[in-house]
């Protein structure tokens, strides 16, 4: 866990840690406030949280007659 202030200071050296999959998690103090994530963990996490849409299934015809 980085404090603000480090995340300020390394945040290149942080942008390749989260790159590489390590977690990067940012405080203030030591309560937790941000996690450094890729752009395609954030993509596939989002993705996993959608709604899957509903596909209704046919009915038969009814003949009536």
């Amino acid at each position: 866990m980085y404090t603000i202030r480090q995340a300020r200071k390394n945040f290149s050296m942080l942008l390749r840690k989260a790159v590489r999959g390590e977690e990067v998690i940012i405080a203030r103090g030591r309560t937790p406030v941000a996690k450094l994530v890729t752009v395609e963990l954030l993509a596939l996490s989002l993705l996993a949280r959608a709604p899957q849409p509903v596909i209704p299934h046919p009915t038969p015809s009814l003949k009536i007659g």
